[in-house]
């Protein structure tokens, strides 16, 4: 038994006999044949306009002069220029702000998903975009952070301080001034709660 309430929705009336269901379902629902039809009338009669067009400009160009139909050639000749020059200039545009993007550390097809939103003005997509690589970028900074100067105080020197001199040092001495103050500042802290 085919549940026609749930097929039909509103359109089915309490009552309803499987034959007049299935008529109600025919009726809403034309069939795949009936529809590749209209869609086949529809290209048909895109075709017939296309066709139209391009005989009255022919037509058009049989009725110019000379001059005018010089004139035509170039007019449609400089109106490609512009339209290769437009794209030229706009691949250009989205290369540099790719290569822009790069230099930051954004991956090649990020960074030219991202710049190709710049330049159509979709703030949203480049907003996310830079939050995504932020939120990637901070995550990747902290854990080599940790991993490099994760502290762990060596276990039964009696002293009951935290000693990262070696790790201070270190810092110094490759000129990492944001580490070396870190380490400072975490070894300072380390021997406060003890």
């Amino acid at each position: 038994m085919v549940d026609w309430k749930a097929i039909l929705g509103s359109a089915y009336s309490e009552g309803m006999t499987d034959e007049e269901a299935q008529a109600k379902f025919n009726e809403l629902y034309m069939p795949r044949a009936d529809h590749d039809r209209e869609i086949q009338k529809n290209k048909t009669l895109i075709d017939q306009y296309t066709a139209q067009i391009a005989e009255n400009k022919r037509k058009q160009r049989e009725q110019m002069s000379e001059s005018e139909k010089a004139e035509a050639e170039r007019k449609e000749q400089w109106d490609a220029m512009v339209k290769k020059n437009q794209d030229l200039e706009r691949t250009l545009k989205i290369s540099e702000l790719a290569g822009a993007y790069m230099e930051r550390g954004f991956d090649k097809d990020f960074a030219t998903e991202t710049a190709t939103a710049m330049y159509d003005g979709d703030n949203a997509t480049v907003l996310s975009n830079e939050k995504i690589f932020a939120d990637k970028r901070e995550a990747s900074l902290k854990s080599a952070w940790e991993k490099e100067y994760q502290v762990n105080p060596p276990a039964g020197n009696g002293s009951g301080k935290v000693d990262l001199s070696k790790q201070i040092a270190e810092a110094q001495e490759r000129g990492d001034m944001v580490a070396y103050a870190s380490l400072v500042r975490q070894q300072s802290e380390m021997n406060a709660k003890r």
